[in-house]
């Protein structure tokens, strides 16, 4: 299968939370390389309070029954990926997104306070490979076709910090890491990392066939052999490698010192939100193999909304078009064809085609008629196991005395409890520290998360001081992970100025429109696939959510709205933006 052949994902990605805060519409006209000049030239492209109205009208009569080629019902970075591409396609897509700012879980939100605003992100925070030539990177696919680009400061490293044991800093060299480890864990210890990472690397090398070249459909092999039939060649003994789980492999290898399974563990869990038994050995593959050029780990100039802000850019100047405040209440189904949708305004929109970036319980459950699809398939979907939520603590503190932290942490509060178990492992960005200007001067801010089990939430939506407390409870995890990174965290949050705003799974659920808040479909290789856009049983529908093909997280989402632009277009369209994103050498 194609998918067997050529599965891949990005390096990092991270999980979601709540509200608002975006950029310009304007084209960047040139790209600065001093740090200086790049968050001042980030300042300037911020989007203007009239350029927001323009996007956030409720209702357009000329659009009510109006018919467009293709409408997208979601503005996460599927979605926006998808409208990019459909635009340097030359069509003209509509997207419609419920909330007040586009960028689903990458929106981001601003607080007004005394000292001035900080804006936070609200979900991904790992980048990779964003403003570097022929990236293998969907999001700088999706932007190099719509001609915008992203100011991203590199950094070296970061850390996984173990708090019984020790930080271990994984690093942009290789060898920097594996002395870490030494230091830590032992000779052996270091050897057999080095040994997964040569083969780990080995079938990165051979796997340098980009998002924008895939498609689910028999087009896909005249296009992928005219100019990647030697990768796929070259591809074809790690066939069976590439979709089992990275476990197999490690037991294969004879991968038996506990100190580097969990390591491994931890960076397949950071990946997929499954461990090493659950996720496919081309994720890690992928990341071992870019994090280690140089320069490669990135931070958008602006935060995570920085990417979307290029996207709404790219898209608009291209013509398509973007709705705010739109919720879509239905897909509308005949005759098992997608012919437009419903709002809940009442609006009424045709299209020759439909793509939701709604998660696949979402779609299946809310967006489609039951009776639209075969009863079994709907079963399935709906069965599908699902990653666990989150809850998230966003701070502001000072940042006096913090000039040389590391901006990024992955913390294992207790080694000897599965790292899976909500409130174990916490993840730690302080943005602040590569784009000072998300803060007042003299200010950091701190976005954190761990896992949290859904369930039990419901229940406190109307009992406000129940809610709270549990989220206080929720939270203890997040303190006590950034009080290893930034011992006086308390001292700190005494000043005055300083705050704390924490969201929990019902956060997630409310402003990402996500089926119990999740972080995406649980679907452990070796047991199933991901699907791809268009395998949903309805004729001209896709799905380019995080629960389609290639995965779950930022870069396989972005992927996957490449991947839905890709196959409505013909080869000759086709061939032609892969030419301008990844020129013929």
């Amino acid at each position: 299968m194609l998918s067997n052949a050529l599965t891949f994902l990005a390096p990092f990605v991270t999980p979601p939370v709540t509200l608002t805060s975006f950029t310009s519409s304007k084209c960047i006209p040139s790209i600065p390389t001093d740090r200086h000049n790049i968050h001042s030239h980030a300042r300037r492209n911020l989007i203007t309070s009239s350029s927001r109205k323009k996007l956030s009208m409720r209702y357009d009569p000329e659009l009510h029954g109006s018919t467009h080629d293709v409408i997208i019902i979601g503005s996460g970075f599927g979605g926006l990926c998808a409208a990019a591409m459909l635009t340097a396609y030359g069509h003209r897509p509509l997207l419609l997104e419920s909330h007040y700012s586009p960028g689903g879980v990458a929106h981001g939100f601003t607080v007004k306070a005394a000292q001035g605003d900080f804006h936070f992100d609200t979900g991904p925070s790992f980048f990779c490979a964003l403003d570097t030539p022929r990236s293998l990177n969907p999001l700088k696919q999706a932007l190099d076709a719509v001609g915008e680009h992203v100011p991203s400061v590199s950094y070296p490293s970061f850390c996984i910090d173990d708090l019984k044991i020790g930080t271990v800093t994984v690093s942009e060299n290789e060898e920097r890491t594996l002395r870490s480890v030494r230091r830590l864990a032992g000779a052996e210890a270091a050897h057999q990392l080095r040994r997964v990472y040569d083969v780990m690397r080995d079938i990165h090398s051979n796997m340098d066939v980009p998002a924008i070249a895939l498609r689910g459909d028999w087009k896909a092999f005249p296009i992928l052999s005219r100019r990647w039939a030697m990768n796929m060649l070259s591809l074809l003994p790690y066939v069976g490698d590439v979709t089992r789980p990275v476990g197999d492999i490690l037991q294969r290898m004879k991968v038996t010192h506990p100190f580097v399974k969990r390591i491994l563990d931890t960076e397949a869990f950071l990946l997929s939100g499954l461990k090493t038994d659950g996720t496919i050995t081309a994720e890690i593959a992928f990341m071992v193999g870019e994090r280690c050029k140089p320069g490669a780990m990135q931070y958008p100039v602006g935060g995570a909304s920085a990417i979307v802000d290029a996207l709404v850019r790219g898209i608009q100047r291209k013509g398509g078009i973007i709705r705010l405040k739109s919720h879509v209440q239905r897909i509308l189904v005949e005759d098992g064809v997608a012919v437009g949708v419903d709002l809940k305004s009442g609006e009424r929109m045709f299209a020759k085609h439909v793509f939701s970036n709604a998660s696949l319980w979402d779609t299946v459950n809310y967006l489609l008629p039951a009776e639209a699809l075969p009863s079994a398939y709907r079963r399935k979907a709906l069965q599908t196991p699902l990653v666990e939520s989150f809850v998230h603590a966003h701070m502001a503190i000072p940042a006096e005395g913090l000039d040389d932290i590391i901006g990024h942490h992955a913390v294992i509060i207790d080694s000897d409890k599965d790292i899976a178990l909500p409130g174990n492992t916490v993840m730690i960005s302080i943005p602040t520290v590569w784009s000072p200007d998300l803060a007042p001067e003299g200010w950091h801010i701190v976005h954190c998360y761990t896992l949290e089990h859904y369930d039990k939430w419901p229940s406190l939506r109307k009992n406000r001081e129940q809610y709270e407390a549990a989220k206080k409870r929720a939270a203890e995890p997040l303190f006590t992970a950034v009080r290893h990174v930034i011992p006086d965290l308390d001292e700190r949050l005494l000043h005055h100025d300083a705050f704390v705003k924490l969201g929990s799974p019902l956060t997630h659920e409310r402003f990402n429109r996500r089926y119990k808040g999740t972080y995406g479909a649980a679907i452990a290789a070796g047991k199933d696939e991901f699907e791809w856009p268009g395998d949903i049983p309805i004729k001209n529908l896709k799905r380019c959510s995080d629960s389609t093909f290639p995965g779950i997280g930022v870069p396989s989402s972005a992927a996957a709205g490449i991947i839905a632009a890709n196959e409505i277009v013909g080869i000759r369209e086709h061939l032609k933006i892969i030419d301008k994103v990844f020129p013929p050498r």
